[in-house]
């Protein structure tokens, strides 16, 4: 791999952000429902081609949000895996751009054919339009109503329901940022809608929550010389943050405004102020600009398959309104087999915490259905999420938010927070249902381990691009564990007591060393592929390591270069051997590049819970800064997170990832990566193994044979590509005779 250019690959593709839209409604025959006070599930009506999903979100263009794209890629989801007891679900879309919502509303509610509907988009919208629909005993989901007063009106109907939790809970997330960016004063400018309101009953109490002074609270009116006047006046109460819960185009107003009036204020929209009308109006003026909107949980993965389908990163409410998808469907198979429930039942049946927990992608959906109806109840999750409905609430009880900023003109995502501090994300893991969907039956089953949850930006998600792209193309059973399950699966695998027998386990990670040999020796009939642990003889058991040792060198170098200190850095999750080639090949290369440079080294913790502590490592990176380190390359995993914030804050240092490119967590910033194949090394064991050709023994991945090496950053690229090319063959060398023991 060498010096590797930044064409797009996967470890460009692999870490691209954007956003998405759609709309949505779900349209049943009447025969497909039922109408008798039996349980028993006897099949989809011979005369039901397809069950139709309808749309009433906007698509048309011009919308602020893309509802659609994820709408496709849930149905086809849902379609892949078997449809609804195999019947194919179809979306039909009924487009709300510039459109009154009572009118499209009234025309869908009379149709007796539907029953279920997914939208409107607003707020507003919806305080308009789902009277009409629980008026019909029709079931209405939004992916993204979230105002206060649509909870409040329409929490004890059943008909009504959201995808995406009410606005507290942004508000919360926004105070949880402000507290961490040390502001003690904020301002307040809503607009005066339910949207808006919302922010303004909320925001006392929560600045009063974590000690921050709410200096005003001020609506807009629709009067541009009073709104003006309005913002100077906050402008001239100096505080450090003004929250604008406004729409882009009184954004643009306010940002506008503040500039003139000589603020230093930072302006931190809401999620409805995201649009890249801000930035087309505003230029270079919106640069700084950061705000708060909701997203994926970054556990489940969600932004790889749908960034390498969509060549982009799904945008605010694309998990939202995918979730909307996939609750329709489970609602209609419950319906099936419970046809004496109303749609409004059957949703709150199917969001209720019990059973077999259950993930959000197509296979996961597909086994759901399944399961469903087969009479079974899932515990199911979404791409956003837990999709844990309390009785009586119309939506999840928590939520993911995107900390976001404008740089270079784009919507970049710093962090992402949970609006439940306490609450600690898992993976499906043993999700087995004894119901394989008819798509994957007979294919093989594939368990893979890694070292965190996914969302690490690191080796998980590398290891998990490669099973997604050898599921696009093999349609196997897969299951995804962390190492919060190895103890469990340990039971499994040393007693031989399994409800679904795997033909492939792949650990990812030294962490599994033990685990891997002992289950292999343990279990002869299974193949075992091992990512970054000892080598074994074993038939079954296969170990793939990396050598980063040449990119490092080639890291060291680029670092000697950079530093305007003569001081480099290295922080690492823990002092193990796997991280032994990077720490030492990073001092060679500083060092044959400049014998001046100095090199620190840091690490998080003593064992492995240092590759999840990103707190610690920010408190690391902050530490060496003081000592006048400028240039820091990340060997934590998702610890590195935390680096990349003290980077962001502090200024004028730059960092080097690792793993996959990690430029995307701050594209100024860091400026190279040292990167392992783990997508490739994962999905061509994959492929090999259930094709018949399982390979045991040990494959080591290095520079020499494209296995690993350097990448420099887009923003860097001009700069220091030549200096790395010219340094290739000297970092080939060195690994080579590191490799040899030399």
């Amino acid at each position: 791999m060498g010096i590797i250019k930044n064409n797009y690959n996967y470890f460009r593709h692999f870490l691209l952000f954007a956003g998405l839209a759609g709309s949505l409604l779900i349209i049943f025959t009447a025969g497909c429902l039922g109408s008798g006070t039996g349980t028993e599930y006897t099949g989809i009506p011979e005369d039901t081609a397809e069950i139709k999903i309808g749309i009433l979100l906007p698509v048309s263009g011009g919308e602020i949000f893309d509802f659609k794209t994820p709408v496709q890629m849930a149905v086809s989801g849902i379609n892949s895996a078997g449809g609804i007891g195999g019947t194919s679900v179809k979306p039909v879309f009924f487009d709300t751009e510039g459109k009154e919502i009572t009118d499209i509303a009234e025309d869908a509610a009379g149709d007796p054919d539907i029953n279920i509907f997914i939208g409107p988009s607003s707020s507003e919208e919806a305080l308009k339009a789902a009277p009409i629909f629980i008026e019909s005993k029709k079931l209405l989901i939004s992916p993204s109503a979230s105002s206060a007063e649509v909870s409040a009106r329409f929490m004890n109907t059943g008909y009504f329901r959201r995808t995406v939790p009410g606005d507290h809970a942004q508000i919360t997330v926004i105070f949880e940022i402000l507290e961490e960016k040390s502001a003690e004063t904020v301002c307040l400018i809503y607009e005066d809608t339910s949207y808006g309101r919302t922010f303004d009953g909320y925001a006392p109490e929560y600045a009063d929550s974590v000690g921050l002074e709410l200096i005003k609270n001020i609506p807009l009116t629709n009067d541009k010389n009073r709104d003006s006047d309005s913002v100077y006046s906050i402008a001239a109460l100096n505080p450090d943050y003004i929250i604008a819960a406004v729409m882009p185009e009184d954004a643009v107003m306010i940002k506008k405004t503040l500039d003139d009036a000589g603020s230093d204020a930072e302006l931190l929209l809401t999620d409805s102020g995201r649009s890249p009308y801000i930035t087309e109006k505003l230029g270079r003026d919106a640069e700084g600009i950061c705000g708060v909107s909701p997203s994926y949980d970054p556990s489940t993965g969600y932004y790889i398959p749908y960034s390498i389908r969509n060549k982009e990163m799904p945008g605010v409410f694309s998990a939202q309104t995918y979730d909307a998808v996939m609750l329709a469907a489970y609602t209609a198979a419950w319906n099936m087999t419970h046809p004496e429930e109303t749609y409004a039942e059957a949703f709150e049946s199917v969001t209720a915490p019990s059973g077999i927990y259950k993930g959000w992608d197509s296979q996961e959906a597909g086994e759901s259905v399944s399961y469903i109806l087969s009479g079974g109840k899932p515990d199911i999750s979404g791409a956003s999420g837990p999709l844990d409905f309390r009785k009586g609430m119309i939506g999840p009880d928590r939520g993911y938010y995107a900390f976001w900023i404008i740089e270079d003109g784009e919507f970049r995502e710093r962090k992402y927070y949970s609006s439940d501090k306490h609450y600690q994300p898992y993976l499906p893991g043993l999700s087995y249902t004894g119901i394989p969907t008819e798509k994957n039956e007979g294919k093989g089953t594939v368990w893979i381990f890694y070292p965190s949850v996914k969302g690490d930006r690191s080796f998980a998600d590398a290891a998990y691009t490669g099973l997604f792209s050898a599921y696009e193309e093999n349609s196997f059973i897969k299951r995804e564990f962390s190492l919060n399950d190895a103890s469990e699966v340990n039971e499994i695998f040393t007693s031989g007591s399994f409800t679904e027998k795997p033909d492939l386990v792949i650990t990812i990670g030294y962490e599994y060393d033990g685990y891997t040999a002992d289950w292999a020796e343990k279990n002869p009939d299974i193949k075992f592929i091992g990512v970054e642990q000892s080598e074994s003889s074993l038939s079954n058991h296969a170990v793939c390591t990396f050598m980063p040792y040449g990119g490092s060198f080639l890291a060291g170098v680029l670092a000697a270069e950079m530093t305007e200190t003569d001081n480099i850095g290295i922080i690492a999750g823990t002092d193990a051997g796997v991280i032994k080639p990077f720490t030492d090949g990073f001092k060679a290369g500083a060092y044959a590049c400049d014998p001046g440079v100095y090199t620190s080294v840091s690490y998080v913790s003593s064992g492995f819970e240092g590759f999840s502590m990103p707190d610690k490592a920010e408190e690391i990176a902050y530490r060496m800064y003081g000592s006048g380190v400028d240039v820091i390359i990340m060997l934590a995993g998702s610890s590195n997170k935390g680096i990349v914030n003290s980077a962001i804050n502090h200024g004028e240092v730059y960092l080097i990832g690792e793993d996959v490119d990690q430029s995307s967590l701050a594209p100024g910033v860091v400026a190279a990566s040292v990167v392992k194949n783990i997508e490739g090394a994962v999905k061509s064991g994959i492929k090999r193994t259930l094709s018949g050709d399982f390979r045991p023994g040990n494959i080591l991945y290095s520079m020499e044979n494209g296995g690993t090496g350097l990448l420099i950053s887009d923003k860097f690229s001009d700069k220091y590509s030549e200096l790395a090319e010219k340094w290739k063959n000297a970092a080939e060398t060195e690994e080579r005779k590191y490799i040899a023991g030399i």
